[in-house]
């Protein structure tokens, strides 16, 4: 190898139908089966930037056009000369031409390799290709885009039209990948309707991008030749091997995972982002601390106090969960519950709040004071996933608290999920004598005729509106309005987040019912809310 031309025997000259005695690397990889053309760039970066050399024979396969212009498995051995800044492969008779052997090799490589459906690489042959590509690029630093494909709603295509065209479906795409793949890289099939491919990088930070369009672009129009009426979109995620990953299987699960964050939409192309990556696994850290949390007691509640804007008595308190770990660090709700609602245990802390503000509001109430109304709030999983209303009966019944002393709040974006089955879960809920808040009210995307369909008590304006309630008109005419409509409702209003004298007052002037907020308390463990009840009440708690 000179420093920019081939120098090549008579015999690969003969073998390989050239007549001189150099070639330019350029006409020498345009030799190359379009397949093999990345074992080619492998093979140029190996010769041009391995430093030193062991001495070691090392040996490649691939295919080129031969002197009859078809293409010839042909074997390259060659050595790596110490000393030297550049490789000298040793070529002197280190050229051969395999193809009778590798025929034996084909049969029992397509029993391997090869994907019955399509016709082109399976998975297997990815993870083969892929490895020792990724052991290339840590050897001399060339890095490759992996993209994985998924057709969008396969099942649907599958159902609707009929396995036969979900093959021939499947073929067309196989199809599709192989041509995009034309100019070098390799595509396989590596699993039900997804595909994946790896491509040389380039240094175009855009190339992943043209590539899946293309794809996407003649999937729809070959789809559109023999499925009727059926638009076929396919979504991609793809990343790069320098990424990051001890092996070609962490950096496949790279692009795997940036599929899997799409969200539904189709056409969806998701580049690998590793900080999404790594709270996903902070998430699943927290998931298995979380469930210990739960079996130790370390979840704990507080109390928020509410109090009646007219008079200033107790009327009730929300329970508001905390995490306290053994070192005495307090993890806000905000950072525990999605991922508790990303996993199941969202369903064993909503039922541990339930009973746990049921047993305690009991308590209080056997220990001489007056009763007042819990509040707990139900997420989405609890109210479309559990057969809430048994739940909460068997949670009255063990704690012995009558029904009326405990509040369910839902919020507004909950409720109107699916409206028709939340008005028949509400109402199954209120029949059990309970109360019904709508918390949030507002924020949502709803209009006030909402409050006339659902079967609510009492309903919670959300803390954005009380925040500008003293500088900001507009916000004190939504206000009295939406409480004007809740009173010609009968239904009781309750404002959060009142932190100012004048909120409060402002409050009170248009008829709001009931207020809660720093104003009027914090959050509270046990202990502390039970001295502020018996402050509220007159008791004396240590008596």
């Amino acid at each position: 190898s000179g420093a920019s031309n081939y120098h090549i025997s008579e015999q690969l000259q003969k073998m390989l139908g050239i007549n001189t005695e150099t070639v330019s690397p350029g006409v020498f990889r345009a030799r190359f089966h379009p397949e093999d053309v990345m074992i080619y760039d492998a093979l140029e970066g190996t010769m041009t930037n391995t430093r030193s050399g062991d001495h070691t024979i090392h040996s490649t396969e691939f295919r080129m056009l031969a002197a009859d212009n078809t293409y010839r498995w042909f074997q390259f051995r060659y050595k790596v000369n110490p000393g030297k800044n550049r490789v000298i492969a040793d070529i002197g008779g280190a050229v051969l031409d395999i193809t009778s052997e590798k025929e034996k090799d084909i049969l029992i490589e397509k029993m391997a390799y090869i994907d019955d459906v399509t016709q082109i690489y399976n998975r297997n042959k990815f993870m083969q290709i892929g490895q020792e590509t990724f052991e290339c690029y840590k050897e001399v630093n060339q890095s490759y885009w992996i993209i994985v494909l998924d057709i969008d709603n396969f099942h649907i295509i599958n159902d609707t039209c009929g396995y036969l065209n979900g093959n021939k479906l499947l073929n067309e795409f196989g199809q599709i990948v192989k041509d995009t793949l034309s100019k070098g890289g390799f595509g396989a099939r590596i699993g039900g309707d997804n595909f994946a491919m790896l491509v040389h990088d380039t240094g175009d930070e855009t190339l992943p991008v043209t590539l899946i369009k293309k794809i996407q672009t003649r999937l729809q129009e070959v789809s559109s030749e023999f499925l009727m009426h059926q638009t076929v979109t396919c979504s991609a995620g793809y990343c790069k091997m320098s990424d990051g990953g001890d092996n070609f299987a962490a950096i496949l699960d790279h692009a795997e995972f940036s599929l899997s964050m799409s969200d539904g939409t189709k056409g969806d192309i998701i580049r690998y982002d590793n900080k999404v990556h790594e709270r996903i696994l902070a998430g699943n850290a927290l998931e298995s601390e979380l469930a210990h949390a739960l079996e130790n007691g370390e979840l704990v509640l507080y109390y928020q106090p509410k109090i009646n804007l007219t008079d200033g008595t107790l009327i009730g308190m929300e329970a508001l969960i905390r995490w306290i770990k053994p070192d005495g660090t307090i993890i806000p709700p905000n950072q525990f519950i999605p991922v508790a609602e990303s996993s199941l245990l969202i369903t064993d802390i909503s039922k541990f709040v339930l009973h746990e503000a049921c047993r305690q509001n009991k308590k209080w109430q056997d220990m001489g004071f007056p009763p007042v109304t819990g509040s707990i709030n139900l997420t989405a999983v609890d109210f479309y996933q559990t057969d809430v209303k048994e739940v909460i009966q068997g949670a009255l019944t063990e704690t012995g608290l009558d029904p009326q002393w405990l509040d369910v709040e839902l919020t507004e974006s909950l409720a109107l999920k699916d409206i028709d089955h939340a008005i028949q879960q509400m109402k199954e809920i209120k029949e059990l004598g309970v109360k019904l808040s709508m918390d949030d009210f507002g924020t949502g995307y709803s209009s006030l005729s909402y409050i006339q369909v659902l079967p609510i008590t009492l309903l919670k304006l959300d803390r954005s509106f009380i925040m500008y309630l003293e500088e900001d008109e507009i916000s004190r005419e939504i206000v009295s309005a939406v409480i004007r409509i809740a009173k010609s409702k009968k239904i009781e209003t309750i404002a959060e987040g009142i932190e100012t004298v004048g909120q409060a007052e402002i409050l009170k002037e248009s008829g709001c019912d009931h207020a809660q907020g720093y104003f009027f308390g914090r959050p509270m463990p046990v202990d502390k809310f039970e001295e502020f009840m018996a402050m509220k009440c007159g008791m004396n708690v240590n008596a």
